[in-house]
């Protein structure tokens, strides 16, 4: 293959012989040796196929009508054809200085076709040379004061691998400037036009134009060191470079589908600063584009419209610089850069988040290793820890509302060519309304770290109103979205957040939280886009106050669940030490069952094996089962060895006292919001007892003046009863009809004489335990019968 430094110097000896050696000769001589020279000449320079059609100089003046000419090489041919050419000289300056006043060519055609499709390497006199190119080095190389080029086509046909390119357009030169406007063709796509401006000052200005508008405009001075240099300023219009550049480099077919998914991006980039040449490189506009390097300040305002489906639109201010060349790229973007996320929609919202700006709080450092990128090898970018603060406006989900959002980002430790990141986040100050009504502040952390596809997040939750603090940890495996998480709540004193707590969550003014501990810890994971739980609470020695009830000594354990299918259980064991209320209930506990089943839409709450001791004896409970919404319950209290004594003291009647055990059962029925009790029963256990009553003076004094009450104190005074049967039917409205019988008799009074006789109490009272309190009307009864 023949060397391509040979068609510099063709086209170089083409314009030397038109610009000084064509004119002389057709000055001196004769049309006739001028024609046969030139013909000569351009032979002897493997020229071919040449046509040549020109007039007589006269004594300023040479036309040529015609010119064509080939030459052909193993890897291209050249192919020129040009019209009408007109060269205006001064005889007198052209002999001594060889310099013409006008070259004008109205068309020429230039083409230039490579044949060799293998890619072999280049030598350095193949390589175009750019060490020339200054315009104050070659502006007074050309011999014209003059050059109008009306219409120059230039065509680059390479092989198939190689894109073709084809420039077309005008040329003016006066000698001190050089314009030109020239429209460029790839591949037959146009891509716009491009105006250059050269100044003999080295001065370079440029645009590109799309539809007569500028969208690249270069302003700037050429220069040389050890490479060509251009300093400039330059202004693009983001949406018409993206547009150029896809018609320039259009994406391979296995890459069409991620090309249209990316978004369009608009917008205005100024950049200042160095861009340079190597002094050689292939005679390709696609190698010279890849050859340069540069390094620009960058001030850019984007915008991207739906980057994402979630984001409606993404706004920059960016300024920083770039370093480029094709073996890196480097990205430095500056503190003072912003982004701001518009209409950020999400199905868990109710409203889209209207803007979320992020704000660098150092300098963003982004580097790209370009030499050892090829199709099968990635790019693999390096970003250096960087820290942002992210604030949005407020946050609107389903029943709550989230006041605007400040959430500082640091991203420590950054490598995405391996997939890893580490980093940290926080929130404080979260303000939250739940159903309007304001919830206490909460303040989040959080730090992360992705490692193998895995994303593993620790996390603090806690409040500044509240004494709530939470931490926890989260696994996701980011190809399946498939997490593992855990939580702890730090152990909560129940007298510490009673006050606090009525600020935001309304409590019946009757509860009071006095002492006691709560603890929870959970467990849960989602997978295949199914959500479970599980996490296990406890109450340790709770003290809590209901009106004039106080629950002490309480202890809880149960376990929540929450199943994929939706279904949440909740069971656990509840123990009370002692509930006071008038009656004290000591040794409470119970096994109890909560079920929500989503699928049923149904909750039902179960209760096993409850059971307590109460004046002196054992009450337990038979099962119960019922919907907590619509409760229906229908179940038997059983009571055994129930002290006498214990139950006479609630009469609370001054000498009364008692002696026996008394068991039975009370059948229990609660519906719509009423109770009732059918044929409940209390029996005394043999022996039997006693009841005692040591009446006091006044009232002794006053039983003297009435002979029945007399009577029945005498009978009580130490009356021993063998059966005590007492019978209990309790209406909804609240009626209790109590029959009881009583059986026995007092050593002490008619000398044993046997009493029997049944007493019926029909009475409105509250509870159930008031129904024992039947004292008063036992003495009545006695008084009528003995009287």
């Amino acid at each position: 293959m023949q060397k391509r430094v040979k068609l510099r110097w063709w086209l170089l000896s083409f314009c030397l012989l038109f610009l000084i050696v064509l004119p002389v000769s057709l000055y001196f001589l004769s049309p006739l040796l001028a024609k046969k020279g030139l013909e000569h000449w351009l032979q002897a320079q493997n020229f071919s196929h040449i046509e040549l059609v020109m007039q007589p100089p006269t004594w300023n003046t040479l036309h040529i009508e015609k010119l064509k000419l080939q030459k052909n090489q193993p890897d291209k041919q050249l192919s020129l054809s040009t019209e009408h050419i007109l060269l205006r000289f001064n005889p007198i300056e052209l002999y001594l200085h060889q310099r013409l006043d006008l070259i004008q060519l109205p068309k020429s055609d230039i083409t230039i076709t490579y044949s060799t499709s293998a890619v072999q390497p280049e030598e350095d006199d193949e390589l175009l040379d750019l060490s020339n190119l200054l315009p104050e080095q070659w502006f007074k190389k050309i011999p014209a004061n003059l050059v109008q080029v009306g219409e120059l086509n230039v065509n680059l046909d390479y092989p198939s691998n190689t894109a073709d390119w084809r420039f077309s357009g005008a040329l003016l030169f006066d000698g001190e400037e050089l314009y030109s406007r020239v429209k460029f063709y790839r591949n037959n796509k146009d891509l716009g036009w491009g105006d250059l401006k050269l100044g003999y000052d080295n001065h370079f200005y440029l645009r590109l134009l799309e539809n007569d508008d500028p969208f690249i405009t270069i302003d700037g001075a050429l220069s040389y060191t050890e490479q060509l240099q251009l300093d400039s300023t330059q202004q693009i219009e983001i949406a018409r470079l993206q547009r150029w550049q896809n018609e320039i480099f259009p994406p391979e077919p296995q890459e069409q589908p991620l090309k249209q998914a990316l978004p369009s991006l608009t917008g205005h980039l100024e950049t200042q600063g160095r861009t340079l040449f190597p002094l050689r490189t292939k005679l390709t506009p696609d190698a010279l584009l890849g050859s340069i390097q540069t390094q620009q300040k960058v001030k850019a305002t984007l915008s991207v419209l739906k980057p994402i489906a979630a984001i409606a639109q993404v706004d920059a201010q960016l300024s920083g610089t770039v370093d480029f060349s094709l073996s890196h790229l480097a990205v430095v973007m500056d503190s003072a850069s912003t982004l701001s996320l518009l209409n950020i929609n999400h199905a868990s919202l109710s409203n889209p988040i209207k803007k979320a700006s992020i704000q660098f709080k150092k300098a963003l450092n982004i580097g790209l290793n370009l030499a050892n990128t090829t199709k099968d090898t990635p790019l693999e970018p390096q970003v250096d820890p960087f820290n942002v603060t992210i604030v949005t406006t407020a946050v609107a989900l389903p029943d709550i509302d989230i006041a605007p959002l400040t959430l500082n980002l640091d991203m420590q430790k950054i490598a995405l060519a391996q997939g890893y990141f580490k980093g940290r986040a926080e929130l404080k100050n979260i303000a939250i309304k739940h159903q309007q009504k304001q919830q206490p502040l909460i303040n989040f952390t959080t730090g992360f770290e992705l490692n193998n596809g895995v994303l593993s997040q620790t996390y603090d939750l806690n409040s500044t109103e509240l004494p709530l603090a939470v931490s926890g940890k989260t696994s996701t495996q980011l190809d399946s979205l498939a997490s593992q998480f855990s939580w702890t709540l730090k152990p909560i004193s129940l007298a510490a957040i009673n006050a606090p707590l009525r600020k935001y969550v309304t409590l019946p003014p009757e509860l009071s939280l006095k002492a006691g501990t709560l603890f929870h810890k959970g467990t849960g994971q989602f997978k295949n886009n199914k959500l479970s739980l599980m996490a296990d609470n406890s109450i340790r020695q709770a003290q809590i106050g209901w009106n004039e009830t106080l629950i002490e000594q309480l202890d809880l354990d149960s376990r929540t669940t929450l199943s994929t299918s939706g279904t949440l259980i909740d069971t656990g064991n509840i123990k009370l030490g002692k509930v006071t209320n008038g009656i004290e209930i000591t040794k409470v506990s119970t096994h109890y069952s909560y079920t929500h089943d989503r699928s049923k839409r149904r909750d039902l709450i179960s209760l096993n094996a409850l059971s307590a001791e109460i004046l002196g004896g054992n009450i337990t409970v038979n099962d119960i089962e019922f919907d907590p919404l619509n409760p229906e319950i229908a179940t038997q209290v059983d009571i055994e060895a129930l002290d006498l004594g214990e139950v006479l003291k609630l009469e609370q009647q001054q000498g009364l006292s008692g002696e026996g055990k008394l068991s039975g059962h009370f059948p229990l029925q609660y519906k719509a919001g009423q109770v009732s009790i059918s044929n409940g029963k209390l029996l005394s256990l043999a022996p039997g007892g006693k009841i005692i009553f040591l009446p006091s003076a006044s009232v002794s004094a006053y039983a003297a003046t009435n002979i029945g009450l007399k009577t029945a104190i005498d009978a009580l005074e130490n009356f021993h009863f063998e059966l005590l049967n007492i019978q209990l039917n309790y209406e909804p409205d609240g009626t209790a009809l109590l029959t009881t019988r009583l059986k026995g008799s007092n050593p002490n009074w008619h000398n044993g004489h046997p009493i029997d006789f049944t007493i019926n109490v029909e009475e409105n009272i509250p509870t159930l335990m008031k129904t024992l309190q039947f004292t008063d009307k036992l003495t009545r009864t006695i008084e009528k019968r003995y009287r």
